[in-house]
């Protein structure tokens, strides 16, 4: 009998093992391609407390010889899932992580007034978010040569003035670029470059301006916001969005045709869109 639990029945332990062991050297060839960020091996390394699990089943398959048939994949299986769960974890940005302490996390108390330049060398994920905070910047968790954020403040008697710029790639910390949380709970005078994607639908919005390449979706308003466009971008509003464009752009069926460029069909105040000369700007309705 204990020849018959000794001997193996199939090679599912030998490919369990196999896939364990191939999984973190996917993982350096990503980080040395810069697809995958070098943060992630810095969260992975302070998540080892989740392997004891598998040097618990490490001795037990070691020690008992009549477990071997059954457990002899399972090390391999929970390494296996550690490394989804911690590579889960980084994605998601979790606070706790080593990869998250490096975020740009702007005042708590919240001016009437906010004036923020936001320029990135990657991309600039663009999202509205009440975190406690005015603004915070974190990472687009994909490899790069962005590194870390970096904010000059200055407050005045009519409001905050924020300029954010890259401080540069370190070892841990390349990524492909940021990610902008704004509070909604105050007006804001944008300044964004970079490849930008994003909502900025729920944002209090005095103007905006735009520079670089990408996509953004704009919210209703019920005043005039002028927004400079210089650069490649489709912008979505929604059909029952007022808005108007001054220069060149591509519209959507039943826009009309303006003296300097053309407006939606909803009447009143809204989006006032600039494109400068030699820009790319197309409007998608929705």
């Amino acid at each position: 009998m204990s020849d018959a639990w000794e001997r193996p029945v199939s090679g599912w332990p030998v490919g369990a093992w196999a896939m364990a062991g191939m999984l973190p050297i996917v993982g350096g060839i990503g980080i040395s391609a810069n697809v995958l960020s070098p943060g992630l091996a810095l969260d992975l390394i302070s998540l080892w407390p989740g392997l004891l699990p598998v040097a618990v089943a490490l001795v037990i398959v070691a020690t008992k010889k009549a477990w071997r048939r059954r457990m002899g994949a399972l090390p391999p299986l929970l390494i296996i899932t550690w490394i989804a769960l911690a590579v889960s974890a980084h994605i998601a940005a979790l606070e706790p992580l080593p990869s998250s302490s490096a975020d740009l996390i702007g005042p708590t108390e919240f001016p009437d007034h906010v004036t923020l330049s936001a320029h990135s060398p990657g991309v600039l994920e663009v999202r509205v978010n009440d975190r406690g905070t005015i603004y915070r910047v974190g990472f687009v968790r994909l490899g790069g040569q962005i590194g870390i954020a970096r904010a000059e403040e200055v407050s005045t008697a009519f409001g905050l003035t924020v300029s954010i710029g890259d401080a540069g790639p370190t070892e841990w910390f390349r990524y492909a670029g940021w990610t902008l949380d704004l509070a909604p709970s105050t007006q804001w005078n944008l300044s964004l470059g970079g490849e930008l994607e994003g909502d900025l639908t729920g944002l209090d919005l005095g103007s905006v301006s735009l520079d670089g390449n990408g996509e953004l979706t704009l919210g209703p308003t019920d005043h005039p916001v002028p927004m400079a466009v210089r650069g490649e971008f489709d912008l979505h509003i929604r059909a029952d969005v007022a808005a108007r464009v001054v220069g060149s752009a591509d519209v959507p069926n039943g826009w009309v045709t303006t003296a300097d460029g053309f407006r939606s069909p909803v009447d009143g105040e809204g989006w006032v869109i600039s494109a400068a000369a030699g820009s790319s700007v197309v409007i998608n309705g929705g």
